[in-house]
């Protein structure tokens, strides 16, 4: 009966010991690179402990997650120009774990451009054409890694617009954005990709950009830590 006594308080003692050192579980780690971000940057997340591919959720929307080496996975997850600034949440499930990361957006402060355009040009729309293809373009994902090294300028000449300027219309409401960066250069300049990648999509004014013009899209593979050109 006494031994009966001694064994059940080892027995207890043991079952608290698994639970609380999760013996049999590989480790898991989620970072961030930083918890705080502007508006129109990106947090740059990653995740340790699982053999599949984690779920990463950032505003209730999904975000592909990159392995990196055995069980380490890593996204850039972009904070949209137009996010309100406040207090949101990185959220990644891998299996029945899940983890979560405060963060906060801030505000750029960029200026608003005002453009005037002539009665010609005020109207202009982009073609349904444009649309689908870029939209297509711009949602390819591609696990392999195409590029290395440093990016590149596609070509010298002065930076004559910012990426994340919000933009007004012949003095109408700040409903848009600059979603690029503008390199002056003289017409005809060849212009280099900025590093190695996949041509994905091609368009010209003759096929129906009207807004977007002569397109080129490039798909440079699996997103990396940023590099300045």
């Amino acid at each position: 009966m006494k031994l009966l006594h001694l064994l059940l308080p080892l027995l207890l003692l043991m079952m608290l010991t698994t639970v609380a050192t999760g013996i049999g579980k590989k480790p898991v780690a989620l970072t961030v690179d930083q918890n705080q971000h502007e508006q129109g940057q990106f947090f740059t997340v990653t995740f340790t402990g699982s053999t599949s591919e984690p779920e990463l959720l950032f505003m209730e929307q999904r975000y592909r997650m990159f392995r990196q080496s055995g069980t380490s996975w890593r996204a850039l997850v972009p904070v949209e120009n137009l996010t309100p600034p406040g207090s949101y949440t990185l959220q990644v499930r891998a299996g029945a774990h899940e983890e979560h990361i405060p963060v906060t957006v801030t505000p750029n402060k960029r200026a608003i451009q005002q453009i005037t355009l002539d009665l010609s040009k005020a109207e202009l729309k982009a073609t349904e054409l444009e649309k689908s293809r870029v939209k297509a373009a711009l949602h390819t994902e591609s696990s392999e890694k195409l590029f290395g090294g440093v990016f590149l300028r596609p070509v010298h000449g002065e930076t004559s617009s910012l990426f994340g300027l919000k933009r007004s219309y012949n003095g109408g409401p700040v409903e848009s954005y600059h979603k690029g960066l503008d390199i002056a250069a003289p017409q005809g300049t060849p212009v280099q990709s900025t590093a190695k990648g996949m041509v994905i999509l091609t368009g010209t004014v003759e096929e129906g950009f009207q807004v977007h013009g002569n397109t080129v899209i490039i798909d440079h593979g699996q997103p990396d830590f940023p590099q300045k050109m």
